[in-house]
């Protein structure tokens, strides 16, 4: 009987149970160089891994341009509405005037002058790039709002420094850059300065560490960049290669073949260059004139002259490529399609829509946690200022929803419109849809009416003789048509009383 082997060359060993399957294949087959992961998540990520995490993530961003087309696509989608808030308490007095107030700490939000807009929707590709950053709130001499941007990398620990050694945190477990108390809890961050004696430690209450955890037990969470990072370093190598092979086979032009493997009509090419020297190994000769290169090879069945065709790159290696970017790009909850919607068929056009919009409306949610607490604290400090009164709805503030992404907008627009008309959907929630705001919309067109109908007064016409965009079947315009049929019956019947 031929024995079964391993990998390793080995009689594999006989097992009955899964119960010894699963404790004994620990010790052999793929699993036999595999590091025990039975811990905290935290404890996978040394300093040095997440530095060099960070330093691949930065690199692959800039130099391979899939990933910053994705990154700053899903960005902008994101923030697609704008992050100006929007009061949702009940005194809408109050509501516009904090917002008046607002203005110019939302315009002027951070140290260098980026707006309360910009630095949310650079948050997004810091949640890609870097897994995070953090905000310093502050106050400045004018007492004015102020925030700070740190970027992942000021954020860090000294060469093995586990626990902290001096100050009001001393003794305390400190891992890249994050100082732990006993149970656990972010109680303060370690900035570095240029040498250890200019680095700073900020509690958690001045600085927001802002990330997109996916296990509570997270030291520095993974960029989304990260999980693909090897796919899109192959991706990055292989594209490199192709088009090295697509420059040379650009510049041949024509391959002679004849007994010598060299030009034997000097110069009989018009505007063709000496032949060099044969400095190769390979033996191979040729020459170059303006309009390309000839290679030369040498035969002992004839002479041969032809123009030389490539097939490069072939649609197997393109197609190859994409597979290799579309899984990547996967992991960053992303996909291929949107850099191509070209490459969209079928019928999935529908539920590919409903993937990115809830992938938009996740990274949505997630930089709200950390942009509410921004505008609570500007509040804040213009309440303590005088420029805004003290309120019972202070906190009643949320921000507009993006733009849904759609495939087929003119569709959807017109289902939209019909579901509106027979009730199974409301005009606002189609509105929040646009990522507009439903009582913003709802005032202008009050107010637009309301100028429209004084005009038709004073010129002596009916208002829809303005122009209208209601149609017959309109649901206000039944109810209305029944309203003033009701008022005329009244009448009539008064009238006959």
């Amino acid at each position: 009987m031929t024995a079964i082997l391993d990998i390793f060359g080995n009689p594999a060993r006989q097992r009955t149970t899964g119960a010894s399957l699963y404790a004994d294949s620990q010790t052999g087959g793929l699993r036999a160089t595999r590091a025990d992961y039975a811990y905290d998540h935290s404890q996978f990520l040394s300093k040095a891994k997440f530095r060099a995490m960070l330093s691949d993530a930065r690199y692959i961003y800039t130099q391979f341009s899939p990933v910053s087309a994705a990154s700053t696509q899903k960005a902008s989608f994101v923030s697609s509405s704008g992050w100006t808030p929007v009061f949702t308490g009940q005194d809408k007095a109050y509501g516009a005037r904090a917002l008046a107030a607002l203005r110019p700490a939302l315009a002027r939000s951070t140290n260098k002058g980026f707006s309360f807009d910009k630095i949310h929707k650079m948050a997004s590709t810091y949640l890609d790039i870097d897994g995070g950053f953090f905000k310093l709130l502050a106050i400045d001499k004018r007492r004015f709002p102020v925030t700070q941007i740190l970027e992942a990398h000021r954020i860090g620990s000294r060469s093995n420094q586990t626990v902290v050694t001096e100050g009001r945190y001393k003794g305390k477990r400190i891992q890249n850059g994050i100082i732990y108390s006993a149970d656990g809890a972010e109680i303060a961050y370690q900035f570095l300065g240029a040498t250890p004696k200019d680095d700073r430690r900020i509690p958690a209450a001045s600085l927001m560490h802002c990330a997109d955890w996916t296990f509570s037990s997270e030291n520095r969470p993974f960029p989304s960049v990260a999980y693909g990072i090897l796919d899109f370093y192959d991706a990055k190598e292989t594209r490199g290669f192709q088009k090295i092979k697509n420059k040379l086979h650009s510049a041949l032009s024509i391959l002679e073949t004849n007994d010598t493997g060299r030009n034997i009509n000097v110069n009989t090419v018009p505007g063709a260059a000496e032949e060099s020297a044969d400095t190769s190994t390979s033996g191979l000769r040729s020459e170059t004139y303006e309009a390309g290169m000839i290679r030369y090879l040498r035969s002992k069945s004839g002479g041969d002259i032809k123009a030389f065709e490539s097939n490069t790159p072939a649609n197997e290696a393109q197609e190859f490529e994409s597979t290799i970017i579309a899984s990547a790009l996967l992991a960053m909850r992303w996909s291929r399609e949107m850099l191509d919607l070209s490459r969209l068929k079928g019928s999935g056009f529908r539920g590919f829509a409903s993937i990115i919009n809830q992938a938009i409306a996740d990274r949505h949610q997630t930089i709200c946690a950390f942009a509410k607490p921004e505008l609570l604290f500007k509040i804040s400090a213009l309440q303590a200022r005088g420029d805004i009164p003290e309120h019972p709805e202070w906190d009643q503030w949320s921000f507009p929803q993006p733009t849904e992404f759609n495939v087929d907008p003119l569709n959807t627009q017109k289902l939209d419109e019909a579901n509106a008309r027979i009730g199974r959907t409301s005009i606002p929630r189609l509105i929040r849809k646009g990522g507009e705001d439903p009582d913003e919309i709802l005032r202008e067109n009050g107010e637009y009416l309301q100028k429209r109908n004084a005009l038709a007064a004073k010129l002596g016409v009916e208002p829809q003789e303005l122009g209208t965009l209601s149609k017959p079947g309109d649901s206000y315009l039944i109810n209305n048509d029944d309203t003033d049929e009701d008022d005329r019956e009244t009448e009539s019947d008064r009238e006959g009383e």
